[in-house]
């Protein structure tokens, strides 16, 4: 972990790995496998948003190991969300990233 002349931890986490796939689907046949893995151990939030609305939250505050894939599933209605993953590690930084999701009914 990077540190500054001081010693104190000022580097976010690095959020890799991360996938929805894939990122359009029938709910009906199955569920989406949400996966993603960070550089540090922390803590997770992992979150499921339509427009700033967020509607469902798969782990908010989940501890997580460094280098570790961790999979989530969600299925949804129809219309297009947007995974959400924040991880922060000890010393509070974090990293955000998010994917778009796009839910269909056949």
């Amino acid at each position: 972990v990077p540190l500054s002349g001081r010693g104190i931890d000022i580097t976010a986490p690095v959020i890799s790995r991360f996938s929805v796939s894939p990122n359009h689907f029938n709910p009906k046949l199955r569920s989406v496998p949400i996966s993603f893995r960070s550089n540090e151990p922390g803590r997770a939030d992992v979150l499921i948003k339509k427009g700033t609305r967020v509607i469902r939250t798969l782990a908010l505050n989940k501890r997580i190991l460094a280098s570790t894939q961790m999979t989530l599933s969600w299925n949804g209605k129809a219309g297009i969300y947007k995974v959400v993953v924040t991880v922060r590690d000890a010393a509070g930084n974090k990293a955000t990233k998010s994917l778009e999701v796009l839910v269909i009914r056949k």
